[in-house]
């Protein structure tokens, strides 16, 4: 079951609970790159952490592009979608069992392009991420 998180113009508080999601429940940043938002992840001129192997990118893209999310979360402008979050799982009974966050971020630095970005979570459980998006609590 995809579980589907929406703020409708909340841009201030949508960006104050992914600055914590992010604190919270991500543990690194694995690649990222500008391009239209249509494009293929597998396409995107992308800077990458270093710490990781180009098989290592290769089988996340791949498993991301193969695999529905287990958790989306939208943040929508004026009827207009800004930002889109998705939370993946991927296990290739080798060197992968993590979540993975791939976060899309349109009109990026006031342009027509889209920030694609791929983040290692921290392994904690989807009941979890889900309960956070559910908080109403006002942040401080």
């Amino acid at each position: 079951m995809i579980h589907r998180h929406i703020y409708f113009d909340a841009d201030n508080l949508f960006a104050e609970k992914i600055s914590v999601f992010h604190e919270f429940f991500v543990q690194s940043f694995l690649i990222t790159g500008v391009d239209k938002e249509t494009a293929s992840l597998d396409e995107i001129k992308m800077t990458k952490n270093p710490s990781f192997s180009m098989l290592y990118y290769k089988r996340i893209v791949g498993g991301i592009m193969a695999t529905k999310p287990l958790l989306i979360i939208q943040s929508f402008l004026k009827s207009s979608l800004n930002t889109s979050c998705n939370i993946y799982y991927l296990n290739n009974n080798n060197d992968i069992d993590d979540f993975f966050l791939y976060q899309r971020v349109r009109n990026w630095n006031g342009s027509d392009k889209t920030c694609h970005q791929l983040w290692k979570m921290e392994y904690m459980s989807l009941k979890d991420m889900h309960e956070f998006w559910l908080e109403n609590e006002e942040m401080q």
